[in-house]
């Protein structure tokens, strides 16, 4: 039997399998309105896990717009400061499903509810923050679904984060947070949803992951000019008033994990290679999509991202045969230098990130994991080993189609071993991963929704500057260049520790490529130093596919957007 024919008869016996079991299509699981139940817009205490154990809070549960009130929140308005937070406790809870068969959603009214609360909170002088997660593979908006219970925890904490710099620096004092949970139908057939599902744990699971890829793809806009999820999204953002970097705006971020990774960026690469070509050398890149899109994991082929790095090389006019350096001008003439320079200065240092990806991966050895305790981390399997295998199945073997975004690695070669200078150099296109993520120490405790509002556990304070002052050639990270830059660890001021114990580090460059030389553990990045774009591995920030629920991830999520990483002051002292 050849493996075409395997496949065949796979499926065919999945299809079986989930023929008596298929979840819904075009039918909303959150049906329920204010004006059908009134308890809709009463604000609603939930404990950790009631929301998929109280049968006595189902029908509330099945309302597609209400409020919350994050337990234990309250304490943040009696910690002495001079600045009154207006919101302390509360976010609201938005619903929003994509429909399987057609180009719309389930239910209209669920997006138009969802625009009417953001201009009242406009009309009532309140800061619109808005967070929208797009799930992934085998998760929807069912009752209980574990995705869903992850994102409550989530709003928990970024409620703590806005009130630990109104209190620390008087800012977002009126935020009105409003969580949008963007669905659509990424569960084939009845999986369990009161436990996240495993990526291959339930008969026929692993059979469903092409059809629900390339449903990821169809809602993002892949076969058509018209995304429903692009379109969805606009309408939220042109609710708002944002301006990067300004925390007295409005604030929106964009969180897609998986296949809901896939979904943004497939929507995201023609938009972002068009807005590069339109865009002045030299100046400050707008956002393409709120303030911040973050890819948690994402199930999506590295071109998707690479389209991306090579787009700018093209704007630069980096040709043969100097098209993959990155930083050397050995060997260049003056219009050669030039050029290089302009692609390297293509941004300015108030650029800001905001277009990222993160991806636990396992590619590390002991010249990192010696900082902890020689451990490796649990890296994503789903898009480090699955994906691959799916792809290779579908008869992908090209690389950049075979390999997810944040497991593509740059080809690297070493140099100069002998020279205290970079030892590794890029020896082929310069995409890829292009930078790290690395949480050094955590806070102690456990990350959980009963534990997200309180203002001992929770406390992730003020970043403004943090990138600014890593890319100071003075600063005490190493090495000490602008390029390649770092925000610190162990041994200099770290920038990413105000955060209730925890430590980030994150780093312009690849460290741990090889362990050929004592020395010789960095790579140079194949993105500029004021980079907008960010395609990050993770070191025991994300770990596993869907294990991304951690204090310090999730502080280093809110630092990124609700922070001005690039102010010339710093929030806080070091």
């Amino acid at each position: 039997m050849n493996w075409r024919m395997l496949i065949s008869v796979s499926s065919l016996l999945a299809i079986g399998v989930s023929a008596f079991s298929c979840t819904k299509g075009d039918n909303p699981y959150r049906t329920l309105a204010s004006k059908i139940e009134p308890s809709c817009d009463n604000a609603f205490l939930l404990k950790d896990d009631e929301y998929s154990t109280a049968k006595s809070h189902e029908d509330r549960t099945k309302c597609y717009l209400s409020p919350f009130t994050v337990l234990g929140a309250k304490a943040w308005a009696e910690i002495p400061s001079k600045w009154t937070i207006k919101h302390p406790a509360s976010y609201m809870l938005s619903f929003v499903e994509m429909a399987e068969s057609t180009a719309a959603l389930k239910r209209a009214e669920q997006r138009d509810d969802l625009l009417a609360s953001l201009r009242l909170n406009n009309q009532n002088d309140d800061q619109n923050v808005v967070l929208v997660y797009v799930h992934g593979w085998r998760h929807d908006a069912d009752i209980g679904n574990g995705n869903v219970r992850r994102f409550r925890t989530i709003l928990g904490y970024t409620r703590s984060a806005l009130n630990a710099r109104c209190i620390e620096v008087g800012k977002y004092c009126e935020a009105k947070l409003t969580g949008v949970y963007l669905s659509w139908r990424g569960r084939s057939f009845a999986e369990s949803t009161k436990r996240d599902a495993g990526p291959a744990g339930a008969p026929g699971a692993f059979f469903t992951t092409w059809g629900r890829k390339k449903q990821s793809q169809r809602l993002g806009g892949e076969d058509r000019p018209f995304s429903i999820a692009g379109k969805t999204l606009a309408e939220i953002q042109n609710e708002l008033g944002l301006r990067h970097g300004d925390a007295q705006a409005d604030k929106m971020m964009v969180v897609g994990h998986s296949y809901g990774g896939n979904m943004l960026a497939t929507y995201l690469k023609d938009l972002t290679v068009e807005h590069i070509a339109d865009h002045t050398m030299g100046a400050e890149m707008k956002p393409l999509l709120g303030d911040l899109v973050v890819l948690l994991n994402p199930a999506s082929e590295a071109q998707n991202w690479t389209a991306i790095q090579r787009a700018m090389r093209t704007k630069a006019k980096l040709t043969e045969p100097h098209q993959n350096n990155v930083s050397s001008t050995d060997g260049l003439n003056a219009k050669e230098r030039k050029l290089l320079y302009g692609w390297k200065t293509m941004f300015p240092r108030s650029q800001r990130p905001f277009y990222v990806s993160i991806t636990a991966t396992e590619d590390w050895n002991s010249v990192e994991t010696r900082h902890n305790a020689n451990k490796l981390p649990n890296h994503d399997s789903a898009t480090g080993n699955l994906f691959p295998l799916s792809s290779y199945v579908a008869g992908r073997f090209d690389r950049e189609r075979s390999t997810a975004i944040g497991h593509l690695t740059p080809e690297y070669r070493l140099r100069n071993a002998s020279a205290r200078k970079t030892y590794f150099r890029i020896d082929g296109d310069p995409v890829g991963t292009s930078h790290e993520l690395i949480t050094n120490s955590g806070s102690g405790k456990d990350t959980s929704y009963a534990r997200s509002g309180s203002p001992v556990d929770a406390r992730c304070g003020s970043h403004d500057g943090w990138l600014h002052r890593a890319q100071e050639p003075d600063y005490g990270g190493y090495p000490r260049t602008f390029d390649n830059w770092d925000s610190g660890q162990t041994g200099n001021a770290p920038l990413l520790a105000n955060m209730n114990g925890s430590m980030v580090q994150i780093r312009h460059s690849l460290y741990a490529v090889e362990n050929t030389a004592p020395d010789a553990y960095r790579a140079e990045s194949v993105a500029q130093a004021t980079s907008p774009f960010w395609n990050m591995r993770a070191y025991f920030s994300v770990e596993g596919h869907s294990d991304f629920i951690s204090f310090p991830t999730l502080c280093t999520l809110n630092l990124l957007w609700l922070d001005d990483a690039t102010s010339q002051t710093l929030s806080y002292k070091p």
